[in-house]
């Protein structure tokens, strides 16, 4: 059961959205493709300030659709992660400049009192 929600963000814009059991799973994942993307840039020879310059690129693109009323498609969310989880990989930003993890609240039932 998914319990926590990572609300993602760029240029105060919201952009996506991620599921999980814990806090601690939701800020592994993020960073654990962040660092895959930075590696693989690396592999193919990117230099690093080319590749923030494409991580904010990708980013900025996904906020002005978002406040175009253009929607995103599903597989730019992956995208997403992964820029937002390179930036702060880079320190190019802290975690609360573009991420909000939220706890769901929990639904209580009705019960009625017994005498």
């Amino acid at each position: 059961m998914k319990k926590y929600m990572m609300c993602l963000f760029y240029d105060d814009i919201y952009l996506s959205k991620y599921d999980d059991t814990t806090e601690e799973r939701l800020l592994r994942d993020l960073y654990h493709l962040g660092n895959s993307v930075i590696l693989e840039g690396i592999s193919i020879g990117e230099p690093i300030p080319k590749q923030i310059k494409i991580y904010k690129g990708l980013l900025k693109e996904m906020a002005d659709r978002r406040r175009e009323d253009k929607g995103i498609w599903r597989n730019n969310h992956q995208l997403i992660v992964s820029s937002i989880g390179a930036l702060l990989k880079l320190k190019q930003y802290t975690e609360d400049e573009l991420i909000c993890i939220l706890k769901p609240k929990k639904k209580y039932l009705n019960s009625k009192l017994k005498h």
